[in-house]
Parts: structure tokens; C-alpha cells; sequence
């Protein structure tokens, strides 16, 4: 029988999960910590700042906000907008609420996260130029492996 958990967006995540990335992730969770970390995932070397998951979806929405749609773009478009910053609130409420409860439980019983959220983020290739983005979110089960601090170029 496979033993999986149920993460924060619902999909499963594996207790393999490194206890410490869960941990960084938690602080910044908890008290909006950022620590520096370069980790990875898939052949890409993924290097930024921990930031909580309240921010994330608040850098999200602000983000959806402030989008222009292109030219020529239909009412749709400012309807997938709305709908987007909509669903970014949502989220933002959600991670404060669980972050709320899962303070307030037996330690023991204390669920760590599941995702780690980054900012001033720069993905890394091998033999390609390094591709800068505002924003990362992964699941922590994806890391094969991590250094704290971050990696210039």
C-alpha cells in the first residue's frame, strides 16, 4: 500500500519530502523568513529566496491585477483576468487559514508543507543562459537534492 499525503493544493506528496526544505518552508510560513537556497529538480538548478505562502499568492494577484490584455483582446480576456485575481484572493485566504490551524495543533500532529514558495528566482540549464522569473512555487518532493544560499551567474 502506498503511503502518500494529501499536500496544500490537494495533490499527493510523499513522506520522502526532505524534513529540512519542509522545515525552511514552514519558517517562511510562519514568520515570512527568507533564506537564500539553490536546490535540484528535474536537470535544473532552481536558485532563490524562501518566501511564505500567503505572499506568494498575493505577489500572484497583484501580478493578475495590474495585466494589460493585448491588443485587440476580447471581453474574455478581462473576464480570465477577473476570474484569476479571484482565484489568487481564494488562495491567499486558504494558506492563512491553514497556516493559522496548523499552529494551533498538537506538535505531534503539526502537518509541515508540502511546497516551497521562492522569489527572485533564476532557473538554471546546463548549456543555456540562466532565465530570471519573480516567483517559483514547487513541491518539495520534486528536490533530489539542495545547498542553502543562492547561486549567481
Amino acid at each position: 500500500m502506498e503511503n502518500k499525503i494529501q499536500s496544500e493544493t490537494g495533490q499527493a506528496g510523499g513522506p520522502e519530502a526532505d524534513g529540512f526544505v519542509r522545515s525552511l518552508a514552514e519558517y517562511a510560513n510562519g514568520s515570512g523568513l527568507g533564506v537564500g537556497i539553490s536546490f535540484l529538480s528535474h536537470g535544473m538548478l532552481i536558485t532563490g529566496i524562501t518566501m511564505s505562502n500567503v505572499e506568494f499568492f498575493e505577489k500572484a494577484k497583484e501580478k493578475w491585477q495590474s495585466a494589460t490584455p493585448l491588443t485587440g483582446a476580447s471581453e474574455v480576456a478581462d473576464i480570465a483576468k477577473e476570474a484569476l485575481v479571484d482565484h489568487a484572493e481564494s488562495m491567499v485566504k486558504l494558506m492563512k487559514e491553514r497556516n493559522a490551524e496548523g499552529r494551533d495543533q498538537d506538535p505531534a500532529k503539526f502537518e509541515m508543507p508540502y511546497n516551497l514558495h521562492l522569489k527572485d528566482v533564476r532557473i538554471m540549464v546546463p548549456g543555456q543562459p540562466s532565465i530570471k522569473v519573480d516567483f517559483w512555487r514547487c513541491r518539495i518532493d520534486e528536490i533530489s537534492g539542495f545547498t542553502l544560499g543562492q547561486v549567481v551567474d
